[in-house]
């Protein structure tokens, strides 16, 4: 690998790191102004644009991209979060289009539903290949553990 790509591939990690810790914060309520502009990207040949790509996918296509790219399991609120931060909209309307899509995804067995604790405000989403035979999710592909409601239900983790 040639300087110039690995620089370029390092760049990508960091950007999602950066998009990641932007949608842990968002969901905190923090109002941060980032100083680093995500949006100019050094491409490489065969390097897709995440941005493009979403705004052509259809809303079922849009979901399975954001958990594809981020490879675990999401709230569809942090996925709305990433779409607004993506391509833009309403938060609360990207919730409830999203929502209203996961039941076709489920029927299709593209989407798996992961609930922790009793509350309904702890569901996750993910690929039904991200669940081990035991129907624990597997480690790489675990939610983010920042997400979970604080309800009384939660077991001990």
């Amino acid at each position: 690998m040639s300087y110039i790509e690995e620089l370029t591939r390092r760049r990508l990690e960091l950007l999602k790191e950066l998009e990641a810790i932007d949608v842990i914060l968002q969901m905190s309520n923090a109002r941060v102004e980032s100083k680093i502009n995500t949006n100019s990207q050094v491409t490489t040949p065969g390097q897709k644009d995440l941005t493009d790509e979403l705004k052509k996918a259809s809303q079922p296509e849009q979901f399975l991209i954001i958990l594809k790219e981020t490879q675990r399991f999401m709230k569809i609120r942090e996925i709305a979060k990433m779409l607004v931060n993506i391509i833009g909209g309403d938060e609360d309307d990207w919730t409830t289009k999203l929502s209203r899509i996961t039941g076709k995804l489920k029927k299709l067995g593209k989407i798996t539903s992961y609930k922790v604790g009793k509350a309904n405000t702890n569901v996750f989403w993910g690929s039904p290949s991200w669940i081990s035979s035991g129907g624990e999710i597997i480690e790489k592909h675990l939610y983010d553990k920042s997400a979970l409601e604080k309800t009384g239900s939660l077991p001990n983790l």
